[in-house]
């Protein structure tokens, strides 16, 4: 079935308005293209007066605003981090804020986290490691922290294959440590 557009005077198959319970049909006059259109024009010109009716209804409808982001979150995973990603890589003063004030206001969680990951390190580290393996895996370290001075970012020294994996683990090894940017290092967290 179709129906005429008193906008753009085109006739458009029905699924094309939105509906309106005051009309006889119970659609709209207007096609969707060109309602939308007139209220893409309308928020242009009262900018400051749609982002007011914006904040109000998310205000008196906080509910349906969480409910609906959870439900856009929950259907979308991979736009959602990339967009955090984005976020992040656009915001590295702010992310350094927030994980500032998480791992102070959360200074257990942070410890029992650290103490974790050392005891994890030490049954990590085989016995038959000589004293060039340790020199090897200290000048890991050593460049690290040559390589954050020289370019002003921070590097980590990660472990290929993760000390703590879900599937695999990893040794405390030279041949097992790379040095990547502490961004990636967060990013890839326990996977390889």
């Amino acid at each position: 079935m179709n129906k005429l557009c008193r906008t753009c005077d085109t006739v458009k198959p029905v699924e094309g308005f939105f509906k309106h319970i005051r009309m006889k049909d119970g659609l709209s006059s207007q096609c969707k293209v060109c309602h939308q259109a007139r209220t893409s024009a309308y928020q242009a010109s009262n900018r400051e007066r749609s982002r007011g009716y914006a904040v109000a209804w998310r205000e008196n409808n906080r509910d349906k605003e969480k409910a609906r982001n959870k439900k856009y979150r929950e259907d979308n995973p991979d736009k959602k981090a990339a967009s955090n990603k984005k976020w992040a890589t656009n915001n590295p003063e702010k992310v350094r804020a927030i994980n500032k004030e998480y791992t102070q206001s959360n200074q257990d969680k942070r410890s029992a986290w650290a103490a974790k990951y050392r005891a994890s390190k030490l049954s990590a580290t085989p016995e038959w490691l000589t004293q060039e393996h340790q020199d090897q895996i200290l000048a890991k370290y050593a460049e690290r922290d040559r390589i954050t001075q020289e370019t002003g970012i921070e590097h980590h020294v990660d472990h290929i294959f993760p000390l703590q994996g879900e599937n695999i683990c990893g040794l405390h090894v030279p041949w097992n440590l790379q040095i990547i940017t502490a961004t990636e290092n967060m990013q890839k967290s326990n996977s390889y």
